[in-house]
């Protein structure tokens, strides 16, 4: 689904609302009302999400919002709400907004502090796993589990030898089909880890051999050899030397040459910063002096993390060390701990969105719903299914047809607090379900199968059955559900009015651009390159050339390649067209055709400025500000829009009313 937060920022926040009994009209768009507990909290909202930029007036407020009011009025006249593609898009928006009302949002708070309890900690650890797939029959369940209780009873002796134990058992990696495999997992935080897997690293003493473990994978024992508190992020810079995949053997032993000859001139004491501008292949960083952005473990191949935070102490420089990437020196800038609680509440709430723990929190909520609904199985209206269920569902083939006689109720759910309704859940329902939701269940019993697929059932009616509720038990759902609609709705209005348009109409684009040509203007600019030379004598060659160039027609590419046929360092040069202030060495020139020198002593290095012209003051090509015409032009054609929609449906401000917003 397309982002439209950006489009609707003036409404998305969610925020619980009192309604009040009187509903005074704030204004009236098109003839619809609007009311003053409408506005108030839309305003609130945006006031809030405004925060940190300029304080914008009610009265430029109030324009913003009829100026919204009126493309959705139209949206809404033209009936776009009634699109299928609209239904389904806001349907799936309806999904995702669901979410945190559909789990125990108490168990979900432990889970986050939980969660942040462990990422300060990292856990080493190995383990043994007995393979066995979900779908096992009890007999191979109780192999497995015999196989893995062998092993711990092993490992759990006195002076036992883990990793020997992991050897003697490891299914060998040439058999296709594993039974037993045993693993070095190195150090794991929290969420790195299938959940109870998790708690049984955190809660198994040091040195100490867990418990059994079932997971979806099979039976596991673990050996944790060490807990040591999280190192936190680091601040580096690098210079790289990439390595392509296709680069012949006479290139690799060019491209570890190159890192070398960098990191001799970094032990003679030149700057990491400057070399990395002058040699690193990673021109993102190199830009600004080789450094990244922070990062934690887990962040970069295991190569370059381990050199990071190997380093000691700020300042410290690695060898040159290879990843699948190339060559990298690093340097370590600074470090810092695990992030706060508050700095790491979002990201962790949202990890455990998409983490096995969040069945823990839906499972609270299930048990919630059941007893607050008047839950109660009919166990009889089950068991009947155990009759008109064949082998066929071993195959996946069975038929709900084989149940049309069942027409009873299983269970009903009640919301005596908010509907006064019920919802009764019937055998049909159930039988459609087990027929829809069938796979191959060989090695399972009918019993199993029919309670199993019941057991989802069960789960999922609570579920619906609470989401159907979320409007009315929810006011800020229903308001936020409203202002999604309506955000999509203009969304869709605004491409095909303004945003597409300017795009496709190239002869309006063209015909805009020629009209007001002059705002988009070049300063005077000048055309230099700019030659950082090894010594005198490359600048001299690199001169000779210059005055060449012209004539012969040399590229900066063959004259880079003449001047570094020893050393991939005896030049570089950097050509483009400069404006003042984009780069401090070409503000400093007289901008006059000619050779400048601009050697820095402390840099060490032979350094000049080719000008080869000036440019005048001039409008810029439309290819050249394109992005900048586009945009100006769709404020143009919606301000235009806004003049007809205005004519269209007059707009009516109460302001006595409008006098009482807060």
């Amino acid at each position: 689904m397309r982002k439209i937060i950006g489009l609707i920022v003036l409404m998305l926040t969610i925020t619980t609302v009192n309604v009040t009994a009187q509903e005074e009209t704030i204004m009236t768009v098109g003839g619809d009302a609007v009311t003053l507990s409408e506005f108030e909290n839309i305003y609130n909202k945006n006031s809030s999400n405004l925060q940190d930029q300029e304080e914008q007036s009610l009265d430029d407020y109030v324009k913003l919002f009829v100026n919204f009011k009126l493309k959705v009025k139209e949206a809404l006249e033209l009936k776009m709400d009634t699109d299928k593609a609209f239904i389904n898009e806001l349907a799936g928006y309806r999904t995702q907004l669901a979410k945190p009302y559909l789990e125990d949002r108490e168990v979900t708070e432990q889970l986050i502090k939980e969660a942040y309890d462990r990422l300060k900690y990292e856990i080493n650890a190995k383990h043994i796993l007995v393979v066995l797939p979900n779908n096992s029959t009890p007999a191979d369940t109780m192999k497995a589990f015999a196989k893995i209780k062998v092993l711990r009873q092993k490992a759990i002796k006195k002076n036992a030898d883990f990793e020997r134990i992991m050897r003697d058992s490891k299914t060998p990696d040439k058999v296709k089909d594993k039974e037993v495999i045993a693993e070095d997992l190195g150090y794991l935080s929290a969420f790195q880890m299938v959940y109870n897997f998790e708690s049984t690293a955190y809660t198994t003493p040091v040195g100490e051999v867990s418990n059994i473990i079932r997971t979806r994978f099979g039976y596991h024992i673990m050996k944790v050899y060490d807990k040591r508190e999280n190192r936190g992020e680091i601040k580096a810079a690098h210079i790289m030397v990439s390595t392509p995949k296709a680069m012949t053997a006479d290139q690799a032993v060019q491209k570890k040459a190159k890192i070398e000859e960098i990191y001799g001139k970094l032990k003679a004491g030149e700057d990491l910063g400057q070399l990395a501008k002058l040699y690193s292949d990673d021109k993102g960083s190199a830009k600004r002096a080789g450094e990244l952005p922070w990062f934690g473990s887990g962040r970069m191949v295991d190569e370059f993390e381990a050199a990071a935070f190997a380093l000691a102490a700020d300042g410290d420089v690695s060898a040159p060390i290879k990843t699948k990437y190339g060559w990298h020196i690093i340097k370590r800038i600074d470090n810092k701990g695990l992030k706060s609680f508050e700095e790491s509440e979002s990201e962790i709430r949202h990890k455990i969105a998409k983490d096995g723990r969040s069945t823990k929190s839906k499972s609270s909520l299930i048990a919630k719903i059941k007893a607050n609904g008047g839950y109660k199985l009919d166990k009889k209206s089950l068991q009947a299914f155990y009759k008109v269920v064949d082998d066929s569902y071993k195959l996946g083939r069975w038929n709900a047809d084989a149940a049309k006689e069942l027409q009873g109720v299983m269970f009903t759910l009640t919301d005596d607090k908010y509907t006064q309704t019920s919802k009764n859940f019937t055998q049909q329902e159930f039988a459609k379900y087990l027929q829809d939701s069938q796979r191959r269940y060989a090695k399972a019993t009918k019993e199993e199968f029919i309670e199993g697929v019941f057991q989802s059932f069960s789960e999922k009616a609570c579920v619906d059955f609470e989401d159907g509720l979320l409007e009315v038990k929810y006011i800020d759902f229903k308001l936020l559900m409203r202002e999604y609609r309506d955000g999509i709705l203009l969304f869709e209005l605004m491409d095909d009015k303004v945003w597409s348009k300017a795009v496709k109409d190239s002869l309006g684009l063209a015909k805009f651009y020629a009209v007001n040509k002059t705002n988009y203007m070049w300063e005077q600019r000048v055309e230099a390159s700019i030659y950082t030379c090894e010594n005198a004598e490359v600048a001299a060659t690199a001169k000779k050339l210059i005055k060449k160039q012209a004539k012969k027609g040399y590229t900066d590419q063959y004259i880079i390649d003449q001047l570094n046929v020893d050393s991939q360092l005896n030049c570089s040069i950097e050509s483009d067209k400069y404006l003042k202030g984009d780069n401090a060495e070409i503000d400093k020139i007289a901008w006059v055709k000619a050779i400048y020198d601009v050697s820095a002593p402390e840099e060490g290095k032979v350094k000049f400025i080719n000008v080869k012209q000036v440019i005048k003051p001039m409008p810029k090509l439309l290819s050249e500000c394109k992005g900048l015409v586009t945009a100006d032009y769709q404020k143009y054609l919606e301000q235009e829009w806004i003049k007809e929609l205005s004519a269209k449906y007059p707009v009516e401000i109460n302001k006595e009313v409008l006098a009482k917003v807060k």
